[in-house]
């Protein structure tokens, strides 16, 4: 069976373990597959909201994400979003 480029954002590499034969790779443009990993909230000022108390974000994580996915869409590669993942 042929080995599934991934390359994973935002998270550790156990996201891929349930793909068969997956691999990761260094960057979006090898990548088969990117995956964008679940985790803290999304930074609501990203889409228009006030932020809370009890909202839990890392922005900076938000903001290099945001720019990995426009470049994912860019490139026109398929997408995994998981749980934050499919945020955005």
């Amino acid at each position: 069976m042929e080995s599934i480029k991934t390359k994973t954002i935002g998270g550790d590499l156990s996201y891929m373990a349930w793909i068969p034969n997956a691999i990761e790779v260094a960057t979006i443009e090898e990548a088969d597959l990117v995956i964008f990993t679940g985790g803290e909230d999304v930074c609501p000022e990203l889409y228009g909201h006030p932020t809370h108390e009890t909202t839990h974000y890392n922005k900076t994580r938000d903001l290099k994400e945001v720019e990995a996915f426009l470049n994912t869409i860019a490139l026109n590669k398929p997408i995994l979003g998981i749980c934050r993942g499919l945020n955005n």
